[in-house]
């Protein structure tokens, strides 16, 4: 019997209301979902606990392994021209973020059934690169107009002492 276990986190909503808003307080807790092949009725999914963490150790090291991914690039569900069904499959697969997706080759994006969503992901990253550059360069130029700034204030101190002078 094949036994197949995914897992993924989920947010649950708290007994706890927040003061400020009077609104739920809700936490992410992580959950598994385990599946028997050929089996679509049979369908655990519940918080993870020590139990199932010891009986499926290389899904929990793939769930682990996302997350730390998805800290460093940018999440697959973060880009809107992918189904949920495309993030799961890609995810399965060891593809967590976006970074991950369009330097995937060719030939695994035409085998995924992916190749628009991988030119659109690709254009989209392309964007993003070219907006973190105009971010750095307008940060850049906010700086050096505060350095001008300050060196023309200490020269006009500078000609003011010498008009003085004379």
């Amino acid at each position: 019997m094949n036994v197949f276990a995914k897992f993924y986190d989920r947010m649950v909503k708290t007994d706890d209301i927040n003061e400020k808003t009077g609104l739920p307080i809700f936490k992410e807790v992580c959950f598994v979902e385990i599946r028997i092949k050929n089996n679509a009725t049979d369908v655990v999914d519940q918080p993870a606990t020590e139990e199932k963490i010891r009986r499926f150790p290389a899904e929990y090291q793939l769930y682990l392994q996302g997350k730390e991914k998805e800290k460093k690039g940018t999440s697959l569900s973060l880009f809107a021209f992918l189904t949920v069904s495309e993030q799961e499959t890609l995810r399965s697969r060891g593809i967590f973020t976006l970074e991950d997706f369009v330097s995937l080759p060719k030939n695994k994006v035409d085998s995924l059934n992916l190749v628009e969503e991988h030119k659109k992901a690709k254009s989209f990253m392309k964007l993003h690169k070219n907006q973190a550059v105009v971010n750095s360069l307008t940060a850049q130029i906010n700086a050096l107009k505060q350095e001008n700034a300050r060196l023309k204030e200490a020269l006009e101190e500078k000609n003011t002492v010498a008009t003085k002078g004379e």
